[in-house]
């Protein structure tokens, strides 16, 4: 007696058509990834037995094909929805710093627009071609810039093209987060090899943009008219009338002993923005900075011996308190100081940022023969927080005119004489500093 042959599509069961439901053929099987019963109507071309066949065929060599890589390692295909995949990366990332996340949350938006645009609905569908197609993506997306006098926050569509720094960006942040999804084993079709496909554009090793003594000397003045600035009369000399003195309010907080702290002690904006009078170690002349308030998470010591005049600075901002922030303003309102000594009538040399400081005061300090002598790189890596390597690379040498009798950051800024009138002008801006504080 001959044996009886089984289906040629072992596994897969294909359904008869149910006049009554309207459902055409349709096939079941046992899904090798989850363990649980699949069921799909089959495409209306399938009009023949043979063709079904086939098709069911063909389904079952792909259902042994998956098998055999489970068996040797493969990732499990977790059906993992892809909005839900973003929240659990931003969940078991709660130290992410405010700029970091706003950066990475902006880059996620646009991979998740990206992937609804193309029918990805879980971290499952993602394979190496389709995440450089992402890539492509953010090669040709459009520029966005702000309107001017337009509404706040409104942007449109620039003719530009994106720099390459900011395609870098959304390419590092694409990683970081495909990265975390690899390793909790979320992608069945991705691993760490295809990331690297992901490539960076090459930026160029631009020189480190900094301010010579002569743009130092009318950044502080501009500063200084900044914060000596006043109203011909406010409002509430208005309602006082003949019994006040009109012209006596000032228009803004001040922003001048922020920007020399900045610029003497090489500090990033954040760093300084946060420092508080338990950090001050005046009379050994030293910031300590904790791991928590610093970007590279490592805490270091500030030294202030190289600058009499960021000391005397800092002791008329301390008062005779011994807690509580230096400069109580938000990061906000210190970007916005920032912003309006660049504009009429004060006139900051253009190109001014808090970076632009940071970049001076390094810049200096790795170049100034009396300072720190031979271990010049060295001291100011530490100083500032970065890789001797970084100060090699991009500040040494760079500013080759500097006195060599030099021995602190503000003379060898050539800044003396105008520190001291930013020292005179300190009692008025701190009494009213710890005012705000107080509120």
């Amino acid at each position: 007696m001959a044996k009886r042959k089984g289906p040629k599509h072992k596994g897969i069961v294909l359904i008869k058509p149910n006049e009554k439901r309207r459902t055409g053929w349709g096939a079941r099987w046992l899904d090798p990834d989850s363990g649980k019963t699949r069921w799909v109507t089959l495409p209306a071309v399938l009009t023949t037995v043979e063709l079904r066949a086939d098709w069911a065929a063909q389904k079952a060599a792909d259902l042994q094909n998956r098998q055999l890589e489970l068996a040797t390692g493969a990732v499990r295909a977790t059906a993992t929805p892809f909005d839900k995949a973003i929240e659990r990366y931003f969940a078991a990332n709660p130290h992410l710093r405010p700029k970091t996340l706003e950066v990475y949350k902006a880059t996620t938006r646009k991979l998740a627009k990206w992937a609804a645009e193309n029918g990805i609905k879980t971290t499952d569908d993602l394979d190496r071609a389709k995440v450089l197609a992402f890539r492509e993506t953010l090669l040709n997306g459009p520029k966005h810039t702000v309107v001017k006098k337009g509404k706040r926050g409104e942007r449109t569509v620039s003719e530009k093209r994106r720099s390459p720094v900011s395609i870098n960006q959304d390419i590092r942040t694409t990683r970081t987060v495909l990265g975390y999804w690899v390793d909790n084993s979320l992608c069945a079709h991705l691993s760490f090899d295809d990331l690297r496909r992901l490539k960076r554009l090459p930026e160029g090793n631009e020189e480190p943009e900094f301010f010579k003594p002569a743009q130092l000397h009318k950044l502080l003045e501009a500063c200084l008219a900044h914060d000596a600035d006043k109203f011909k009369m406010s409002r509430r000399e208005k309602e006082l009338g003949r019994k006040g003195k009109p012209g006596q309010t000032k228009k803004h907080d001040p922003i001048t002993p922020f920007i020399a702290v900045l610029l003497l002690t090489g500090m990033r904006f954040s760093e300084a923005l946060h420092l508080d009078r338990t950090q001050l170690d005046l009379e050994h002349a030293e910031i300590r900075l904790k791991a928590s308030s610093v970007k590279t998470k490592k805490a270091r010591t500030v030294d202030l011996s190289i600058t009499p005049a960021c000391v005397a600075l800092l002791q008329k901002l301390k008062g005779n308190q011994d807690k509580g922030r230096i400069f109580p303003m938000t990061a906000n309102e210190a970007r916005k100081g920032c912003r309006r000594v660049l504009k009429k009538p004060y006139d900051a040399p253009e190109g001014f940022s808090p970076q632009v400081l940071r970049s001076s005061c390094a810049t200096y300090l790795t170049n100034a023969p009396g300072i720190f002598g031979a271990a010049s790189v060295y001291r100011s890596a530490r100083q500032l927080g970065h890789s001797v390597q970084v100060a090699e690379t991009h500040y040494l040498g760079l500013w080759k005119h500097i006195r060599k009798e030099a021995t602190t950051v503000e003379t060898a800024m050539e800044v003396e004489t105008v520190l001291a009138e930013v020292l005179t002008a300190i009692p008025h801006q701190a009494a009213k500093l710890q005012l705000v504080a107080a509120a």
